[in-house]
């Protein structure tokens, strides 16, 4: 009789053990991106800089559907990371649940999204090796009254005959 039972036991016990094994597969909590809002003490700050043509979500906690966009979204991203001695260097800690703990887990602080000069400028400042280069009115006849102090283009409607204005900016990579 005890036999009669093992093979109904152990498969039982395996697949109660999978199950276990399986629910610590759970993944990462949805809404990671929530912005918390401040740099708790004890922790860093990295500014990230985010670009995609992933769509927007919905829900502002998730921020990018796995969808295609029309165009290309970026975002300043600003990312509290735990103390070196709560965490293993060199990986990121997901939060198990939220809200995240930040003394133990990497945690979303601001996500603002940005265009035209606002992005120009933060690109700037976050790549040391990249320089604006002025754009020439010669190479604009007819709008160099679009090109501000820093050479930078920036046309309005009236200038346009009714059509959107835009800004552009040129920028290069100095050599390493």
């Amino acid at each position: 009789m005890i036999g009669r039972w093992r093979g109904p036991r152990a498969a039982l016990t395996g697949l109660l053990l999978a199950a276990f094994a399986l629910a610590g597969c759970g993944g990462r909590p949805v809404g990671v991106m929530q912005a918390a809002g401040s740099v708790p003490p004890g922790t860093s700050k990295v500014d990230l800089l985010v670009a995609t043509t992933r769509a927007a979500d919905d829900n502002p906690a998730v921020l990018f559907s796995g969808e295609r966009g029309t165009g290309l979204t970026v975002n300043a991203v600003d990312v509290s990371i735990p103390p070196e001695a709560n965490r293993k260097v060199g990986q990121v800690q997901w939060p198990t649940r939220l809200p995240a703990d930040p003394l133990r887990d990497f945690v979303t602080v601001s996500v603002d999204p940005l265009e035209g000069e606002q992005l120009v400028e933060t690109f700037l400042k976050s790549n040391a090796a990249a320089r604006r280069v002025p754009v020439s009115p010669e190479n604009w006849p007819g709008l160099e009254a679009a090109i501000d102090a820093r050479g930078d283009v920036r046309t309005t409607p009236a200038m346009l005959g009714g059509m959107d204005g835009f800004y552009a900016a040129v920028l290069t990579r100095l050599p390493s």
